[in-house]
């Protein structure tokens, strides 16, 4: 009772946020502010200085505090972590999972992204944590860029450091020195990268995976006429290396790294750390390490990569108020020559900040709502760090989303297909062809048998990490649908995709891959005791079985082969009937009707979950029942959205439920749960303890949007970043990333993320709690749909629930409401004919298509009409009032 009236009181206080929503910079925390940068993009602007400040300590719980912060920089190939401190780390993910530059500076590794000045024997570095006395000028979190500008010395320096938009695998560091004094300076700059790369493998302890000395042995090269630095990796595979002729864990075939100017003139190499950083303090001492670097052929031997960092001296002669530009890009080659990879870049003009910034503008999508201009920037910025995170896969040789966070950039755990699956569904609107290549890439990763993996591992390998969740079909299933029907792209259907192994060489079409997916779902996966599709071990909660199982390690078997999962059988009743749709117009007849006919038999089975005011969750082998007395998100969602499952009045009992139980309690998203006991490794209002997921309440805002509007419009806003920076506004994460799960008010740390630490585990989204997808996708999709855009097997149903005046501008789609009249166009994949239903006005109108009136036709309050769809040709439509 005492919790309840807690939770009541933190609700109503927390019904309204505590700036001002009409503000633009609504949500920026205590540590910036949120602006537009010089290339009309949204940035944030970074000016807590941590070195002094005592609001940037934070704790990571599993590591001691910190006052790093940092954000994600990418491109369609690679992903850094831009840190406040000054330092770059870049990540690879083509054969294997590295930090190819980590920051340990207890061993000299710095990561890399800064460098030092010296004049007349004195040096200042731009790495924060190395000049106290640096007077810092300006530091920016962009969009696929970190900059920062700093003034020592009578000099004022601005680093920035961008990932060029495309697919590169290399950053781009461009340096600006000017001159403040009154007298002529003759400075030389050192740019710095190091080389520490550090293996990342799921579930494997980092202290075990030692490294044999060749896999890390590398040889240095000098390119006099392309001015590159060079660290060439040992090549296994071919004379200039390349990827395994097969599935491997771990790959033993390192990429070669490289550092070249491609603006500046070189006078120096350097690459040997020892010499470098000789100080005492493991610092670089007096600097003779780096003023001796001269123009000469690096020695033959081969170097251990940890003994190795790649430095370039570029002299630069400034007269009073003059300023200078060098630039440089680092990165990796795999399978090709570092002189190859930068001779491309220039020649595309990669190295341009100015060219990445053009095309980041003109893909952004766009949110007007009236009293509300934050949340133009939070769709645009949940864009950027959506397909941004993009990596590629050399096994499967296809680009993807990961989920990143703590999973991926700390442990290792590159998972799972449900989540690569939703990434996808979240950029259908926004940017169709990467959702196109990141749902081949998991049918890539597709058994014959239609199973598919849980995470990627090494270099086309799976089933270290033990899951076999029983989900996975049905999120490929669900995404490629609404891909399919969103953008009317029918042709990728008939696209041949391989099965895994790819050394096998059997493929199929696109439709094939998810006709297999359906007979594995029925088939492999099937229906348990309780008439319910099972469990096998976990469903969409990693931890499902453990929950329902309790510590009987019987069940917890029996449970893996027996359970059932009433979320899957609700997934199932929604998504398999726009299956059959699907399949049916595709001329599959016969699927068709074994997915309807599936789901008629589910149907008593789910409706029998029914516990008066909500569904339970599972059921354990041995018939222990979870969720039975207290609400789950998770498994309400789906047979809301199927809208086959419940009787009205259920419906309303449920909606009731969800607003009083998960809704109300919560000054951020609904929570995942209505309990607070907590777990064994679960404190209460954490994780599935009444935490709230961004992954559920993404669909649980489409599922509000069909029954209660206004719920589901401040659900968006409560489920933004920005709601959460403003009433949090001390907590760092969750102003420009966030981790896969929120604290609600009910924890005793609200606003942070969770974290496991006990003898046997130490495991925490707070350690790294930015850089997940999740925090992102979720919102831009749920956006897409709330603005009106529900597809169909025939077009499109518009039905906006955002209130009053607005417009959605997307790449495929635009909707715009003025005055209660809706217009809008559409910029499709494919041909044909697409039928548009929206809510026929209560005065009487004309409906024009590109500028043209048209017939429609009227049924139960709803207007329809057609559009003809050319390929990737924008058609308007308009519904206008009669004069």
């Amino acid at each position: 009772m005492i919790t309840a009236v807690f939770l009541c009181l933190i609700s109503a206080a927390g019904l309204h946020p505590k700036g001002l929503e009409s503000d633009p910079a609504f949500g920026s925390g205590i540590f910036g502010q949120w602006t537009t940068d010089r290339f009309g993009l949204p940035a944030y602007l970074y000016t807590m200085d941590e070195r002094t400040e005592p609001g940037a300590e934070w704790d990571p719980k599993v590591k001691p505090v910190s006052r790093l912060m940092w954000t994600q920089i990418g491109n369609e190939r690679i992903n850094a972590a831009a840190f406040n401190a000054g330092f770059v780390e870049l990540f690879y993910s083509e054969a294997g999972t590295y930090w190819l530059n980590d920051y340990e500076p207890g061993e000299c590794a710095f990561a890399g992204g800064f460098g030092w000045i010296e004049e007349d024997g004195r040096f200042f570095s731009t790495l924060l944590t190395h000049n106290p006395d640096a007077k810092i000028l300006r530091r920016v979190f962009g969009m696929g860029y970190f900059e920062k500008e700093l003034e020592t010395g009578e000099l004022r320096v601005r680093e920035l450091v961008f990932a060029p938009r495309g697919d590169w695998p290399a950053l781009v560091a461009e340096v600006t020195i000017e001159n403040l004094s009154e007298r002529e300076r003759d400075l030389d700059w050192f740019e710095y990268w190091d080389l520490n790369p550090k293996e990342l493998l799921g579930f494997v302890p980092p202290a075990l995976l030692s490294q044999a000395a060749e896999r890390k042995a590398f040889q240095m090269r000098f390119h006099a006429a392309q001015r590159l630095l060079a660290a060439e990796s040992k090549k296994i595979w071919g004379p200039e290396g390349g990827f395994p002729p097969g599935p491997r864990l771990r790959d033993p075939e390192l990429p070669s790294y490289f550092l070249a100017q491609v603006e500046g003139e070189v006078a120096g190499i350097g690459y040997d750390q020892a010499r470098i950083f000789s100080g005492a303090d493991g610092w670089i001492g007096d600097g003779a390490g780096l003023r001796g670097l001269e123009l000469s052929e690096p020695n033959n031997r081969r170097w251990s990569a940890e003994a190795l960092c790649l430095v370039l001296r570029s002299p630069a002669k400034l007269k009073p108020g003059e300023a200078k530009t060098l630039r440089f890009l680092f990165g990796y080659a795999k399978g090709k020559q570092p002189e190859a990879m930068v001779a491309a870049m220039r020649a595309a003009g990669a190295d341009q900040i100015a060219a990445t910034a053009a095309l980041w503008r003109e893909e952004l999508p766009a949110l007007s709502v009236p009293g509300s201009p934050w949340m133009d920037r939070e769709l645009k910025w949940d864009y950027y760090a959506t397909s941004s995170a993009s990596l590629y896969d050399g096994y499967y040789q296809r680009h993807y989303v990961p989920q990143g966070g703590h999973y991926l950039y700390v442990a290792g755990t590159n998972g799972a297909t449900r989540d690569v699956a939703a990434f996808a569904q979240s950029l259908i609107y926004y940017r169709p062809e990467q959702a196109r290549e990141i749902l081949e890439f998991i049918m890539r990763s597709q058994e014959p048998s239609g199973r598919l993996f849980y995470d990627l591992e090494g270099y086309g390998h799976r089933y270290l990490v033990p899951y076999r969740p029983s989900d996975l079909d049905l999120w490929l299933l669900n995404a490629v649908v609404e891909y399919v029907f969103a953008t009317r792209d029918f042709d990728f259907l008939d696209l041949e995709v391989p099965f895994y192994p790819k050394e096998k060489r059997e493929s199929g079409t696109v439709y094939e891959h998810l006709r297999r997916s359906f007979i594995h779902l029925k088939e492999n996966v099937g229906i348990g005791k309780h008439g319910l599709v099972k469990l096998k071990f976990h469903d969409w909660n990693d931890e499902m079985v453990f929950l329902v199982c309790g510590p009987n390690p019987v069940d917890i078997l029996l449970t893996a082969r027996d359970g059932g999962s009433t979320m899957n059988s609700g997934m199932a009743a929604e998504i398999l009937p726009r299956f059959a749709e699907l399949a049916e117009m595709h001329g599959d007849a016969e699927s068709a009707a074994r997915a309807r006919v599936w789901v008629e038999q589910l149907l008593p089975a789910l409706q029998a979950q029914w516990r008066g005011r909500y569904f339970n969750r599972a059921y354990s082998a041995f018939g222990k029942e979870y969720g039975a007395d207290y609400i789950h998100l998770e498994s309400q969602i789906w047979p809301l959205l199927a809208g086959n499952v419940l009787t009205e009045e259920q419906t309303r009992i449920l909606l009731e439920e969800i607003k009083t139980k998960l809704m109300d309690p919560s000054v951020l998203g609904m929570t995942i749960s209505s309990t607070l006991a907590g777990q064994m490794f679960t404190k209460p209002g954490e994780q599935e303890e009444g935490g709230i997921w961004p992954a559920m309440n993404g669909p649980a805002m489409v599922a509000l949007a069909r029954y209660r509007p206004d719920w589901a419009w401040q659900q968006l806003k409560q489920n933004a970043l920005a709601w959460h920076a403003d009433l949090y506004p001390k907590i760092w994460f969750g102003i420009w990333g966030g981790p896969d799960a929120w604290n609600s008010a009910a924890s005793a740390r609200p606003g942070e993320t969770w974290f496991v630490q006990n003898p046997l585990l130490a495991l925490a989204a707070q350690e790294w709690p930015v850089m997940n997808t999740h925090a992102h996708s979720e919102w831009l999709w749920a956006a897409a749909r709330i603005a009106g855009l529900n597809p169909t097997a025939q077009g499109y149903v518009i039905d906006p629930v955002i209130p009053g005046d607005f417009a959605f501008v997307s790449e495929i789609a635009k909707i715009e409401s003025q005055g209660g009249w809706l217009r809008g166009s559409f910029r499709l994949r494919g041909e044909g004919r697409l039928c548009v239903t929206l809510r026929e006005p209560r005065s009487a109108y004309t409906v024009m298509v590109d500028e043209k009136p048209v017939e429609s036709v009227t049924q139960n309050d709803w207007i329809s009409f057609d559009l003809p769809a050319s390929k990737n040709q924008k058609i308007t439509w308009q519904i206008l009032p009669k004069p």
